[in-house]
């Protein structure tokens, strides 16, 4: 995701990794302006708390469409045994639902969600026990592999920080690429 701000100013976000360049000074910019544009880049990305709560929106729909596709990619089947158990006891339900606290946990606030917000740093996740069991493979259950970021949801945090780093009103007018 590249954004452009100005004739000057491209700021990018690559692999998770926050990418700033500034073209040479021209005649309207000396290089106290630049140094102060810099400083205020580098103060907004130790604060990011505003473009994390932004985020925790858009993780929960990745989640929501990592849950209805039953994995991406797909998770294996249920065992036979199991399968027949949990049609009985649990009819109509798909894979890794029975009573929901885990999908409702990954894909909305409750009471079991892990939602911490720091200034650099963010954890989204699930207090739930089993979550960590479902992804490991046993003689009795086949594994779950863990659950990524998708792609256009990747694309949509990148363009929510670069925002927010870029909310400077002369640095207002960017446009994505």
């Amino acid at each position: 995701m590249t954004m452009h701000y100005g004739k000057q100013t491209l700021v990018k976000i690559v692999g998770g990794e926050l990418s700033v360049r500034q073209g040479g000074i021209g005649p309207a910019q000396d290089t106290t302006t630049l140094t102060k544009s810099f400083r205020d880049i580098a103060r907004r990305t130790g604060h990011l708390e505003a473009a994390f709560a932004s985020w925790i929106a858009v993780w929960h729909r990745s989640e929501a469409k990592v849950f209805k596709a039953s994995g991406i990619p797909r998770w294996d089947r249920l065992k036979p045994g199991y399968e027949r158990w949990k049609r009985i006891h649990y009819p109509g339900e798909p894979i890794l639902r029975r009573e929901h606290d885990l999908v409702d946990s990954l894909t909305s606030r409750t009471r079991h969600s892990i939602i911490e917000i720091r200034p650099r740093t963010m954890r989204l996740g699930t207090k739930l026990f089993y979550s960590n069991i479902l992804q490991v493979r046993s003689p009795k259950m086949t594994a779950r592999p863990h659950v990524v970021v998708m792609q256009d949801a990747f694309n949509e945090l990148s363009r929510i920080t670069l925002a927010e780093i870029m909310r400077a009103p002369e640095l207002k007018g960017g446009r994505r690429r």
